[in-house]
């Protein structure tokens, strides 16, 4: 009997002997790249979980299962054996070839890791999760040639993620001129928000250059890297990287009639987050209602950074309040953007009104780049301090009243001026005058008067049930 079942044990052995050099020779055959250190652990055929059923040990799926649990539990022989033994089964079973790549890695063994990885890679595979481990291994391994080209491919084939792919290149590859090589075009906004997520100035800046010859700027990317440039304090460049895309049709405040929702960044729009206070936006530019719903006494401010040339121009547009509750009320403040000489605080708006229109003139001084346009709430001190109520906001634009300076007079390209009767005067006396003035006109606009002192135009009459605030006076 111990005769008969050494026998069997022998030619047992040789069988095993004869399968491995079969799989070496198809591992040769198939995949030349293979180097040979690799294809010995495939000729390791150890007697492991002997008592399973013969599905699980030879089913290569539930092998490298079981081999992947080994491995996160840190037994790396019993999961190399595991994934040795599942290629055996089945030569092209691309998991096992990339666990066994990750195994060999953590034994410390990366020429035998690099040979497997570049095995899987050889194999048609589009396992997204599969090809994700792929490229961190190929990272790990520091293996270019397989990283680059599974980015690419994860760039084009697996969008949502696609902020992953440059967050791994962007660490791989220092040059950011390598990445937009590699890279199509599509994909330059991604590049530009991985550089600005690391606050990387240079790099951002060759990015954005780049995206803007290759006709790929879009409002996103703008405000997200004029975004970056005024957290880093450059505001002239973020001025003019703003106008490229936001003032071409020459309006100077950004989504005055709030057609889209705030950006709360960059140039445009950005509200406090307050308890009690909820915004809607109206259809076909029907403007912003803010709603106050008597909870809180609340704080509240809307406002908009605006980068304008010096000189004196209006902020104009409408508004309708109801049932406003509290005696301190929204009112519009008008200053200079880190800079002195411009302060202009308007009085508070009525607490039912219906569409107004209103109109504050102000003056950019010479030392200023930009105002702040602010529409604010301050807390109350009265036994009313809880305010509820709305305010809806339309149609707010700036114009222009005297010439921008000499040199500076294409950016901005601002709106046709009209010209204050019966000559310039500053900002803080020009509407002080306009109250003397006793003509009907004065109900509907500016008197216009062209340069060389003709008679003034005549101006179109508002519609019923609406005024004109001018800088605090309503004008009747």
């Amino acid at each position: 009997m111990a005769h008969a079942v050494q026998t069997g044990t022998k030619k047992n052995t040789g069988r095993i002997a004869l399968q491995s050099l079969f799989i070496l020779v198809v591992v040769l055959a198939a995949f030349f790249s293979l180097k040979f250190s690799v294809a010995e652990y495939l000729a390791i055929s150890k007697n492991v979980y002997l008592d399973m059923s013969s599905e699980l040990q030879t089913n290569p799926d539930i092998l490298a299962d079981l081999a992947r649990l080994e491995h996160t539990t840190g037994n790396l022989d019993k999961a190399r054996q595991l994934y040795v033994r599942a290629l055996d089964s089945f030569i092209l079973h691309a998991p096992s070839w990339l666990g066994l790549a990750e195994v060999l890695k953590d034994q410390g063994q990366k020429n035998q890791a690099a040979a497997a990885l570049q095995t899987f890679d050889s194999l048609h595979v589009d396992d997204i999760d599969l090809i994700w481990q792929k490229a961190e291994l190929a990272q790990s391994l520091d293996q270019d040639k397989i990283l680059l080209s599974t980015l690419k491919w994860l760039a084009e084939n697996d969008k949502k993620h696609r902020s992953r792919v440059f967050d791994i290149a962007g660490e791989y590859w220092d040059n950011p001129r390598h990445i937009l090589q590699v890279f199509a075009p599509a994909c330059y906004p991604d590049i530009l928000r991985f550089f600005i997520r690391k606050d990387q100035r240079e790099k951002v800046e060759t990015v954005w250059n780049e995206l803007d010859r290759s006709g790929f700027r879009s409002p996103e990317t703008t405000i997200a890297y004029v975004s970056f440039l005024l957290k880093n304090n450059e505001f002239d460049p973020a001025a003019a990287a703003w106008r490229t895309t936001f003032q071409q049709n020459g309006a100077l405040l950004h989504n005055g009639s709030f057609e889209t929702p705030i950006l709360d960044t960059a140039f445009g729009w950005e509200a406090s987050e307050a308890k009690g206070v909820s915004l809607d936006y109206e259809d076909f530019g029907g403007g912003l209602t803010i709603s106050f719903d008597g909870t809180d006494n609340v704080a509240f401010m809307l406002s908009q950074v605006v980068p304008l040339l010096p000189g004196e121009h209006i902020f104009r547009g409408f508004f309708e309040t109801t049932n406003l509750t509290s005696q301190q009320r929204p009112y519009w403040l008008i200053s200079g953007y880190n800079c002195q000489g411009l302060y202009i605080e308007d009085t508070m708006l009525p607490p039912s009104a219906y569409t107004t229109e209103f109109a504050i003139a102000f003056a950019v001084p010479d030392s200023c780049k930009a105002i702040k346009i602010d529409l604010i709430r301050n807390r109350a001190n009265t036994y009313d301090s809880l305010i509820s109520g709305s305010v809806t906001l339309k149609n707010l634009y700036i114009e222009r009243i005297s010439p921008p300076p000499p040199d500076q007079a294409e950016p901005e390209k601002a709106l046709p001026k009209p010209v204050i009767s019966p000559a310039p005067k500053p900002a803080a006396e020009l509407f002080t005058e306009a109250e003397k003035v006793k003509t009907q006109t004065v109900k509907t606009e500016l008197i216009m008067q062209e340069t060389d002192k003709k008679s003034p135009d005549k101006t179109q009459e508002l519609q019923p049930q609406t005024t004109i605030l001018i800088n605090s006076l309503i004008i009747q």
